[in-house]
């Protein structure tokens, strides 16, 4: 039985005499390496390849430039820079994603909570929330 693959509707894979291997791209680093991952690699898997405390430690990732989640798939070649919370772009992020987590557990213990302005400031964030009783007695 011979496998063939259609390459316009799986990308990332290339068929040679019946082998099937996907495609490299080539990762650019901070630290002026050059890494080789399989199209599709995650930023969390390229930090996870790095060392395990990078990966545990990543936050998010500024790919050619631009700010992505751990969750993005890499598939061409490019600059990648792997954010942590010793970074302010990383502590931008962690505040944020923060301060959302917060007014989803609110609406969730408080039901009927009205959401105001949540934004991450310098050392932190806040949510200015709308309901009906006090947080505090």
């Amino acid at each position: 039985m011979e496998l063939r693959i259609n390459p316009t509707a799986v990308g990332g894979y290339r068929q040679e005499r019946g082998i099937i291997e996907m495609d490299k791209i080539k990762v650019f680093l901070k630290d002026g390496s050059v890494r080789e991952y399989p199209a599709g690699v995650t930023i969390q898997e390229v930090a996870d390849g790095i060392s395990r405390k990078l990966g545990a430690q990543a936050l998010a990732g500024k790919w050619n430039g631009e700010l992505k989640d751990l969750c993005y798939a890499l598939n061409e070649d490019g600059n990648l820079e792997i954010l942590t919370f010793t970074d302010e772009e990383g502590r931008q992020v962690y505040r944020h994603s923060s301060s959302h987590i917060l007014a989803q557990a609110v609406q969730r213990l408080f039901l009927g909570t009205r959401l105001g302005i949540g934004p991450a400031i310098e050392n932190g964030f806040y949510y200015d929330f709308d309901l009906e009783q006090s947080f505090t007695p």
